[in-house]
């Protein structure tokens, strides 16, 4: 009896040696097996992850906020290349250093106009976008020109299904870019109807220079005696607003806002040193006033553009619009674009 008790001892501790061991092995096998399949969903997983990152999540990320409404970056690159495609098919050039960045203030402002111009009763018609739609895409026809009126209007049709298939812009699309072209139209002449028609003003000359550099140097032929007029035909040439000899005219307050401080205090006949803006080095010289005078047109229309942006300022703050737009977004849209009109 001893000796099969033993034996079968011994069969027990055998059964036990062997799945001690069996699960030594098993706890060896198993962190390879489990490596293994990690590394090979990390193989699996990168390429779609490299995609996502590159195409997708770029697409998705929100790149203006007004108010609640969110714009993503893929909205601006449809919008973009829309324009892109447009400059390219018209012949002109497709500045890719700006037209971005264009695009971006651009839908930033329609959507401000969207969300603000009812709270002033601005509104625009169907009747009214369909008008100027037709004013931008009916064909041209020279005075007296008996062209058949059916067959214009074919035309015209064909040209407007034209472009709609170059911008790859829906019906609606365009209809809605129209509808904000002309609320900002109506906006300006609603904000116009303020501005006074006599105000006090300035005889204003100046001299625009694109380089600080050339400014310092005509400022110093100022200082030794050289005459105004003869600088701004030699440094100057086809201004907005002066002519030849730098001459702008009557210049009332809030038309030039940087230039404001400096030519309404400067004695009557000198000449500043350079004053630098946003666009230009300006040398100025103020032959009369400060006194009332009838605004001049260049001068009305400068004030109502004026009071358009400065309006659409304080909606920004209203409505704490952020733009979100770095060096990589433009990139990724220059990428894109090129693609496109390459």
């Amino acid at each position: 009896m001893a000796n099969i008790s033993n034996q079968s001892k011994n069969r027990m501790t055998l059964r036990e040696q062997h799945r001690l061991s069996q699960n030594e092995s098993n706890k060896r096998t198993l962190p390879i097996i489990i490596f293994t399949i990690i590394l090979l969903m990390v193989v699996i997983l990168i390429p779609g992850i490299g995609y996502y990152w590159t195409y997708v999540m770029p697409e998705n990320k929100i790149v203006i906020s007004v108010g609640e409404t969110e714009i993503q970056l893929r909205e601006l690159l449809k919008r973009t290349k829309a324009n892109a495609a447009a400059e390219a098919a018209y012949g002109s050039e497709v500045k890719l250093s700006l037209l971005p960045f264009e695009t971006l203030n651009s839908m930033t402002e329609h959507e401000l106009l969207r969300q603000t111009t009812p709270t002033i009763n601005l509104y625009v018609s169907g009747d009214e976008i369909d008008q100027e739609i037709r004013n931008v895409h009916y064909p041209r026809i020279s005075t007296g020109d008996q062209s058949d009126k059916d067959a214009l209007d074919r035309e015209f049709l064909e040209i407007y299904q034209s472009y709609l298939n170059l911008t790859k812009y829906s019906d609606k699309e365009y209809r809605d870019l129209i509808q904000m072209g002309l609320l900002r139209t109506k906006l300006t002449e609603y904000l116009g109807d303020r501005i006074p028609t006599i105000a006090d003003s300035v005889n204003l000359k100046y001299i625009k220079f694109s380089e600080l550099t050339m400014a310092e140097q005509a400022y110093a032929q100022l200082q030794s005696g050289a005459d105004f007029s003869q600088l701004a035909r030699i440094y100057m040439k086809n201004d907005a607003y002066a002519d030849d000899n730098g001459l702008v005219g009557w210049v009332p307050e809030g038309a030039f806002p940087e230039l404001d401080p400096t030519i309404f205090t400067m004695e009557l006949n000198s000449f500043s040193e350079p004053i630098l803006t946003n666009q230009a080095s300006i040398i100025v010289q103020v032959t009369a006033g400060p006194e009332p005078q009838p605004l001049q047109e260049k001068m009305t229309k400068i004030l109502k553009q004026n009071a358009t942006t400065s309006w659409l300022d304080e909606q920004r703050d209203k409505l704490n619009v952020q733009i979100d737009f770095n060096s990589q977004d433009y990139q990724w849209m220059v990428d894109k674009i090129s693609q496109y009109v390459g």
